[in-house]
């Protein structure tokens, strides 16, 4: 039909294929606009349920006018051909998108696509129309991430409930989206399409169907109604626990057990957000009429202040005591005792909070014995708390963080942790020192003994020696929660059983830090190394065929995070943070 003249509009280009009709791209010979042109083959022209089919659409389709669904420009009637003439959208179906462009969508992309798929869908819904085909093949994502739905074929109209298009056992809609009841034959409404939009986000996240595509049907259509849908999460460990129960709830067995509507839904993913959508349907307050609207300050004298605002109050009067008694301890406390450096290298700076490394009196190595000869209470804008200090041996005073000090019995705690390994020490600041030492104590890993009236530690668990070179990577300091601070991942290794330990902190500011691996590993020859965000890592069980062979997918993401290795056994994991959970997902390479 290349060529062909439908109305105004001039056949350039076939775009699409089906298995009843053809798309063409359409140009008015004009207005030089394009149109979609979806023509109905000519073998089915004549079939009155066909035909009647796609007058449904084509009604459907007239009803609907949004921004993210396709719009209906004209429908051509004739004895031998039947034709919509609708919105032509550049982009990639969802489907294609998933499978050619992207692999599996991370979830701070797919929800905002997402988002203005359910409001279409709301929309839809509130005039009357079910789609009961969606699919990510009838989904666009355009060049700039807008979102158009299309093919009403087999929509409901909701009013007309004598209407008998679908016949009770026909399989209306692709299988693998199919809600239970769709499957089964039953009577179907707005909560079908609920369910295949929880199946569409599966796909979205996860890169893949919910189901093998090579099954026989009989297996798909039981797993539908008697299975529940395979956990993303399975699949692509990335997603969030939230939204996997959301898609659990959104493909439920019951209609009665899913979402009520696509407002509900998209209420469900952003809990504490109101949406354009969601603002326009929600009812507005009646007014209060001036009469019964009593005065600001007299409202107050009457029910005082709010409950929530007397406790933070309260809070603050605490925390400011706490801090005015702790800094009073801290002035009047340790002066003329002892400590040991912490840092790899600290400056000793002539004044408090001099940040001008060339104004420097002398750096300070790591175990430098100091005294601190003086204190007050400057903090500076990170935290610090300053002090005045006279390295042992020299005349020299000047300025260093107290934060960067350890006590004579603390410090010589510490030292068992790097025992004689100096990469290690070095590459170690002061803030995952403190916290090695706090996971030490945890778990009972230092074992103390009495030597002249004096406590000594000692522990069979230190660096791994034989692998901890910073010049290869194996002390990584990645950002793993994106707030351009460098965070911490190790391994220690139990000299007596060969069994090694994964720990790995975040930075949370001044000298504290906080755990976020913590994974006791078997026997055996281990790396760590970054993993650098927009590099290629597997995230998943991502395939294109039904063999599931593992591919490598790019995804961008928020942030760095470190690779084990175990070289006994040939694997590999891969370590990200969840900001969203404050949790690291493992996943195997």
């Amino acid at each position: 039909m290349l060529g062909t003249q439908i109305l105004n509009y001039k056949l350039t280009a076939l775009i699409g294929e089906g298995g009843m009709g053809h798309v063409y791209l359409g140009e008015h010979i004009s207005l030089g606009r394009k149109a979609a042109i979806k023509v109905l083959l000519q073998q089915y022209a004549n079939n009155p349920e066909i035909r009647a089919r796609f007058k449904n659409e084509a009604a459907a389709l007239s009803r609907l006018q949004h921004p993210n669904i396709v719009t209906l420009y004209d429908y051509v009637e004739t004895e031998d051909m039947l034709c919509l003439v609708m919105e032509y959208v550049e982009g990639h179906n969802l489907d294609h998108y998933i499978a050619n462009v992207r692999g599996p969508i991370p979830e701070a992309v797919a929800l905002p696509l997402f988002d203005q798929i359910l409001i279409a869908f709301s929309y839809a819904h509130s005039i009357g129309v079910v789609h009961r085909d969606i699919k990510p093949s009838n989904i666009i994502i355009t060049p700039d991430s807008k979102v158009k739905i299309l093919d009403f074929g087999i929509a409901k109209l909701l009013e007309h409930k004598d209407h008998k298009l679908t016949r009770t056992g026909s399989r209306m809609g692709t299988v693998l989206y199919m809600s239970p009841e769709l499957v089964q034959g039953k009577e179907a409404d707005l909560r079908s399409d609920i369910y295949s939009l929880g199946v569409t986000l599966f796909q979205m996240l996860s890169g893949r169907e919910p189901y093998d595509k090579t099954l026989p049907e009989y297996e798909v259509y039981n797993n539908i109604v008697h299975n529940p849908l395979p956990r993303v999460k399975e699949f692509y460990p990335m997603v969030s626990s939230h939204v996997q129960d959301i898609i659990d709830k959104a493909t439920r067995k019951e209609p009665a057990d899913r979402f009520d509507s696509c407002d509900q839904f998209l209420s469900a993913l952003h809990p504490t957000k109101i949406t354009k959508n969601e603002a326009e349907i929600l009812p507005l307050a009646d007014p209060v009429p001036p009469s019964v609207v009593e005065p600001e300050s007299k409202t107050l004298k009457k029910k005082g202040r709010p409950l929530y605002v007397r406790i933070i109050s309260l809070l603050l009067l605490v925390f400011v005591v706490g801090v005015g008694m702790w800094l009073y301890n801290w002035y009047t406390t340790s002066v003329n005792v002892s400590y040991y450096v912490l840092a790899d290298k600290l400056l000793l700076r002539p004044t408090k909070g001099d940040d001008n490394a060339g104004n420097a009196i002398a750096t300070l190595r790591y175990g430098t014995p100091v005294t601190v000869v003086e204190k007050d209470a400057f903090v500076d804008s990170e935290g610090l708390t300053w002090c005045k200090v006279r390295p042992n041996g020299t005349k020299n005073e000047g300025y260093v963080a107290f934060n960067y000090l350890a006590p004579e019995g603390e410090f010589n705690k510490m030292k068992n942790i790097f025992s004689t390994n100096d990469n290690a020490q070095q590459g170690t600041k002061v803030a995952f020192k403190k916290a090695l030492d706090a996971f030490y104590e945890k778990n009972s890993l230092y074992i103390k003994t009495k030597v002249d009236n004096k406590t000594v530690y000692t522990t069979d668990w230190a660096f791994d020696g034989s692998v901890q070179k910073v010049d290869n990577n194996v002390l990584a300091q990645p950002d793993m929660n994106n707030d351009n601070r460098d965070d911490y991942a190790c391994l220690l290794k139990n000299n007596s059983t060969n069994e090694r330990w994964l720990v790995a902190f975040t930075f949370t500011g001044a000298d504290e830090a906080k755990q976020i691996v913590d994974k006791k590993l078997p026997a055996g020859s281990y790396r760590i190394k970054k993993a650098a965000k927009e590099n290629l890592y597997f995230l998943g069980n991502y395939s294109t065929d039904s063999s599931q062979t593992k591919i490598a997918i790019k995804q961008d993401l928020a942030a760095d995070g470190f690779i084990l290795s175990d070289y006994t056994k040939n694997r590999t994991w891969l370590y990200l943070l969840n900001e969203k959970e404050g949790t690291v997902k493992e996943v195997e390479q």
